[in-house]
């Protein structure tokens, strides 16, 4: 056990999941490295919390006489804690930040990662008489991080990130952040003894005093899933050299079996095993076939290899994504991934792009899920959900009814509605194929959208609509446009219809028409096809659009008595900025799942 914590201690691997501790040793044993903040370490991206560190520490009855003297004689431990009661000024000693720098730095020069990263952190910041010193900084950070000190390694990555003294560096920035995200990651699943994940809670491990080498390997051999992952551990945990290619042999044959555990285990040991020849392609594969049955360490994982651009293409909208789905299972190593990535590499638009993103994995990994319970002893050859297509829609109530089109949800198997940066379910509760209309529900509070008083628009009258066209192509932003009621009927003298000189564009379907006081006085729901007209005319339409009349809205509305009831007054607001903040407030992007 010694042998191999010690070997997979220099593999630079992560994560504090809900674990309660983690103690990792360095490969020279008298380099005793951060045992005091290996639990609960807050890896924000940003900064770490003024005090925290100190916080990690008990003090009790202490004598500051006999550390000292301790300290003195050259004991690494008391000297690091020498420097945090000075650095704190608790337990009766005045703070002393210099006094604090002597004592951390007799500790970090005889190799203490946890004392290097603590100098880092009094010269970063400066104060009560010692001055910053971004150089020194920077120096004491990177020992620390070299030995793997994931705080170390965050705040570097933090300082390349801001350019802090450094030329600014983002790659180099996302090298440190990803290897505090992979610190001794591997050997704690193998060994498993503290906690690491309940969903791995059901799988044996091995006691040597009563293992049966035989009896497993006869297991193994005949396909039994538990027994293979079982002598995969027996060949890397081993009191001699670990046989890394024999226990890949073994987690391949379960992974290949659907074992969501040795899928997870095989990927890491093609990731970050300094002793097993590195394949990243491999690992990102064997990541996503176990991400796609809801591990969330596979998930993370495969948000790191995003992050990283190793074995895949570097994109932060998948690493956001999977990240993020990682972190609403509890993973909280994959929240600070997330907000790392959201608050530093992307942009509003992409960060809108990424929830998207997410909510269409999350349907793949449902189905998954769902397809492996009724596919237990077969692989499914079906394809899983993806996303058809998208438009507009608007509450009309405040719990959460919206309109639409029909065509936008009309082969939809599965709808996800997008406000305010927020995914809601929704569900279809009506719905009118003649006047393309729709009615959907969705859980929650929202702001909503009243209908014009009046019983018809006018030629010529000003009007608008905010939507989401092309979202792909232009952004996930909503969009505002305006025109003008072009005439009171529509295509071929539809009078369901307006024709509106409003500019819509493919995704601003089941968008509201507006009039000038944010009143709803239609429901966007087609352009004339510009290639069907000029093979008729030979001339290009220019924004000749369609919108359903209100009436037919609220005749579908008014068959719901208990939505009717509760529809908003209309509105009449003088300020036009303050009413388009309030009306995006009731826009909605439609997402349609096949």
């Amino acid at each position: 056990m010694k042998k191999i914590m010690e070997i997979l201690s220099l593999c630079l691997l992560i994560f504090v999941l809900s674990c309660s501790s983690a103690t990792a040793s360095t490969k020279n044993s008298k380099k005793k490295v951060g045992k005091d903040n290996a639990n609960s370490q807050d890896k924000s991206g940003i900064k770490l919390e003024k005090g925290y560190f100190e916080k990690l520490l008990d003090f009790t009855n202490i004598d500051i006489e006999q550390y000292t003297k301790k300290a003195e004689q050259g004991d690494v431990e008391t000297q690091r804690r020498l420097g945090y009661i000075y650095k704190s000024g608790d337990y009766g000693v005045p703070q002393d930040l210099r006094l604090a720098i002597k004592w951390f730095r007799q500790a970090a020069e005889q190799g203490d990662a946890e004392a290097q990263c603590q100098l880092g952190y009094i010269y970063k910041s400066g104060g009560d008489g010692v001055p910053q010193d971004l150089r020194l900084a920077i120096k004491w950070f990177r020992q620390a991080a070299e030995q793997g000190d994931y705080s170390a390694q965050i705040l570097l990555g933090n300082m390349y990130y801001y350019g802090n003294n450094v030329h600014k560096d983002l790659q180099e920035s996302i090298r440190w952040y990803c290897k505090s995200f992979k610190h001794d990651y591997f050997g704690r699943l193998i060994i498993a003894d503290d906690g690491i994940h309940d969903r791995y809670a059901d799988y044996p491990r091995i006691n040597r005093e009563r293992f049966d080498f035989n009896k497993t390997l006869k297991l193994a051999k005949q396909g039994n899933v538990v027994e293979q992952i079982r002598l995969g551990y027996y060949y890397v945990d081993t009191e001699d050299s670990p046989n890394f290619k024999e226990a890949a042999k073994w987690f391949r044959k379960a992974a290949e079996q659907g074992d969501h555990y040795a899928q997870v285990l095989l990927g890491y040991l093609n990731y970050i095993v300094e002793d097993y020849p590195h394949d990243f392609k491999e690992a990102a594969k064997w990541f996503r076939k176990a991400a796609l049955q809801s591990d969330c360490v596979a998930q993370f994982a495969l948000g790191v290899m995003y992050f990283e651009g190793l074995g895949i293409p570097q994109n932060f909208i998948y690493a956001h994504a999977w990240s993020s789905i990682a972190a609403s299972q509890g993973n909280r190593d994959a929240k600070s991934c997330r907000d790392i990535i959201a608050n530093q590499f992307i942009n509003a638009e992409q960060l809108n792009l990424a929830q998207i993103l997410a909510t269409e994995l999350e349907h793949k990994i449902d189905y998954s899920a769902e397809d492996a319970k009724s596919h237990s002893s077969e692989t499914s050859t079906t394809i899983a959900p993806r996303l058809n297509g998208s438009g507009t829609g608007f509450t009309v109530t405040k719990n959460g009814y919206i309109l639409t089109c029909h065509h936008v949800i009309a082969t939809a198997k599965t709808i996800k509605v997008c406000i305010d940066k927020e995914i809601y379910s929704a569900i279809v509760v009506e719905d009118d194929k003649y006047n393309d209309l729709a009615l959907l529900k969705i859980s929650g509070n929202f702001q909503a959208l009243a209908f014009s008083p009046n019983q018809s628009a006018k030629m010529g009258q000003e009007v608008f609509t905010i939507g989401y066209p092309n979202p792909g192509m232009q952004g996930l932003n909503a969009k505002f446009t305006k025109g003008y009621i072009s005439s009171i009927s529509g295509f071929q003298d539809d009078l369901r219809l307006y024709q509106i000189s409003t500019p819509v564009q493919p995704g601003n379907s089941g968008g509201p028409l507006l009039d000038n006081n944010g009143n709803v006085i239609g429901i966007i729901v087609a352009m004339l096809d510009a290639k069907s007209v000029f093979q008729v005319s030979g001339s290009l339409p220019q924004n000749v659009n369609y919108a359903v009349k209100n009436t037919y809205a609220k005749a579908l509305l008014n068959m719901l008595p208990n939505i009717a009831d509760i529809l908003p007054v209309p509105s009449k607001i003088k300020n036009f900025d303050k009413m388009i903040t309030k009306i995006r407030k009731s826009i909605v992007m439609v997402l349609a799942y096949e």
